[in-house]
């Protein structure tokens, strides 16, 4: 007896002591300020002693890349992806095919076009680079000439942000993601392939860092009225680490004044300054894992790039921030493919294996170099894709930067164990996401993750309160993510497109109204329980008046012990005009069954199909809505159709308390 008492004095003491702790950090968090991490212990003064020349740079850079290690299989599906594009014509970027965008939205027709140019250069180049033959040659002067022709570098659909609409001025400023994307392209190929493309004409080198210069440099160094720079305090994402990193590489490969290259470096550290200072310590990426690739992955080249720029001077790895970070790609990996992915954020992802690699190196955690090298015998055990060096969907289609790091890190991973992560249980104060698994060590059973936050995210959805369910590693209850991006998509139409509203989300819709956008539409009384995997938030304020809800407690609960996941929402309306409608997606169809049940699966069929039975109470109606999936990003996460289902309310009652399980059968 006396034992079982002082078990449960014990006990009490360790939640008290995790709540307090809870409590500090999340006040830490929500105060959060990280000072100026990267410029703090270096002026511009010192930065100028401490940055190597372009000489220097060039040679420092050259010694890594070993073009003669380069894997059998990767060179040659490089070089026949650059022999099928020879003899033939470069795409045509017409003004009116510019122009579709602004008449109807459409952005994927141009930036298909604008992508095939850059991969055929990028492809040529790497071919070029690995044969030395001279065969490519024309090829790559071709694709340099082209786009150094081009009135501007970047996509119609980014043309507005310079408060323009239409065709682009021919004497625009305005760098955006893929104007950047494009500078770092043609910076690396002077590097590469400088002596060669001279011996056919000088022009060509010099046209190439005269564009550089006009498009990229001098307009990146002069303004301060770019968004992504947030001299206004706009809240910043990942297009200013992106633009940074792409910014740098030209600076160092091209700008040969020291006042102005010091001047570039010494803005690029302000910069990323400003995008760490309010970044939550616990290294959450609001945007989700599949823009971590360009938020934190991004961060990490920019910090190598300094550091390398300085010969080791710049370097900030030991610091908390950097480390978490980096750390949250792996935090947030489900199974496979399948990440955590609220908002604007695809189920399956396949991060870039050699920057998580380098990432986890510098920051010295095992665990994510290990991950890494996951990443790569997954990708060769993957038939569709054994040909690629990496797990990158788009190897042969990404920046060429990242390519090359490919190449110099590839044999590093033969000495390197690979292990899949698995975290148990895991909580992000500041984005208030949750991750709790029921078997860790196996990483078998039910995985829930769920999100509290408001409604003003980056790539927001109206999804306070949504939570995603796994078992055995594939989806249960699923968040849809990321659709293609049209006009609509960031605009004030965005909350016209399905996706991004409450009710194809796992939410509930309230007297016939959904979540609103907002601030001020977001979760209260948010609270983690971390020893019994608890998670409740109170979710009425993401509602709009006229919901007439006045509280909504969610409690998410997986019960460990007896292998369920239990749902409740207690709630109080102050009037009820419609009955409450309860919404829950996933990606096969269920099955109705008596006793208010419903069965889920994980899987069409197959000895993997797992059967899941979601037990729900009595006087609710069921209707399972299938939905046909047209968008390509949707159906490679999710196949041709998804079903939402819909419990409504048969009697109408202002107040109670909903209870919902699943539970495996």
């Amino acid at each position: 007896m006396k034992g079982n008492i002082q078990k449960e004095i014990v006990k009490e003491i360790k939640l008290m002591v995790f709540t307090l702790s809870m409590l500090f950090f999340c006040l830490g968090i929500y105060a959060q300020d990280n000072g100026n991490l990267l410029t703090e212990n270096c002026s511009s003064e010192k930065l100028s002693k401490r940055l190597i020349n372009t000489n220097e740079w060039a040679s420092f850079i050259g010694k890594d890349i070993k073009w003669n290690n380069v894997p059998e299989s990767f060179k040659k599906k490089v070089i026949t992806e650059a022999e099928s594009y020879l003899e033939k014509p470069i795409p045509l970027l017409s003004a009116t095919l510019t122009l579709e965008y602004s008449i109807n939205g459409n952005r994927s027709n141009y930036q298909a076009l604008w992508f095939e140019r850059r991969n055929r250069l990028t492809n040529a180049v790497l071919a070029e680079c690995m044969e030395r033959k001279g065969r490519f040659l024309n090829e790559i002067i071709d694709g340099i000439w082209a786009i150094c022709e081009e009135s501007w570098w970047g996509f119609p659909a980014h043309y507005y942000q310079y408060n323009q609409v239409g065709l682009p001025n021919i004497e625009a400023e305005y760098v955006d993601l893929f104007a950047a994307e494009t500078g770092v392209l043609l910076s690396w190929t002077y590097f590469l392939l400088k002596k060669e493309l001279d011996s056919v004409s000088p022009v060509i080198n010099k046209r190439i860092a005269l564009e550089v210069d006009r498009r990229i440099l001098k307009p990146n160094l002069e303004h301060e009225d770019f968004h992504w720079m947030g001299y206004n305090g706009q809240n910043l994402n990942n297009w200013t680490p992106w633009i940074c990193s792409n910014w740098l590489t030209c600076v160092m490969f091209l700008e040969e004044n020291p006042e102005k290259r010091t001047a570039a470096v010494y803005k690029v550290m302000t910069l990323l300054d400003r995008f760490l200072k309010p970044y939550p310590i616990d290294g959450a990426c609001d945007e989700g894992p599949a823009y971590w690739n360009r938020a934190g992955g991004s961060l990490f080249d920019c910090l190598d790039l300094l550091e390398k720029a300085t010969n080791g001077e710049v370097a900030i790895w030991d610091k908390t921030l950097i480390k978490n970070i980096g750390k949250y790609i792996y935090k947030v990996h489900i199974e496979d493919d399948y990440y955590v992915n609220f908002a604007d954020a695809t189920a399956k992802v396949k991060p870039d294996a050699a920057l998580i690699f380098e990432y986890g190196n510098k920051i010295k955690d095992k665990t994510m170099v290990q991950f890494a090298s996951w990443l790569v015998n997954k990708n060769k055990e993957d038939k569709s894709d054994n040909q690629k060096l990496d797990g990158n969907n788009r190897v042969l289609n990404s920046n060429i930067a990242r390519q090359i790091r490919m190449i110099q890190t590839h044999k590093k991973f033969e000495n390197e164990t690979a292990k899949k992560p698995v975290i148990s249980d895991f909580w992000f104060p500041k984005s208030q996401i949750m991750i709790v698994r029921e078997d860790a060590p196996k990483g078998k059973g039910f995985y829930v993750a769920a999100k509290g936050g408001h409604n003003k995210e980056s790539h927001n959805h109206n999804d306070v309160g949504n939570l995603i369910v796994y078992y055995d590693g594939k989806p249960v209850l699923l968040d849809l993510g990321l659709e293609t991006y049209t006009q609509k998509s960031f605009s004030n139409q965005r909350y016209e497109i399905w996706i991004t509203q409450s009710q194809y989300h796992n939410l509930p819709t309230i007297n016939g109204e959904m979540q609103a956008p907002g601030m001020k539409y977001k979760a209260t009384d948010v609270n983690y329980n971390l020893p019994q995997s608890t998670y409740s938030l109170d979710i009425s304020s993401a509602y709009p008046e006229a919901a007439h809800v006045t509280k909504w407690d969610r409690t998410i609960h997986l019960d460990k012990k007896l292998k369920s996941v239990n749902i409740t929402d207690a709630y109080e309306l102050s009037k009820q005009i419609k009955p409450i409608v309860l919404n829950f997606m996933t990606d096969v169809k269920p099955e109705k069954v008596a006793g208010s049940k419903l069965y889920l699966f994980t899987s069409e069929a197959g000895r993997d199909r797992n059967k899941i039975v979601m037990s729900y109470p009595k006087g609710f109606d069921v209707f399972i809505e299938e939905i046909h999936v047209e968008d390509t990003l949707l159906k490679n996460s999710w196949g041709d159709f998804v079903y939402r289902i819909q419990l409504t309310q048969k009697k109408m009652k202002r107040a109670g308390a909903i209870d919902l399980s699943l539970s495996a059968k």
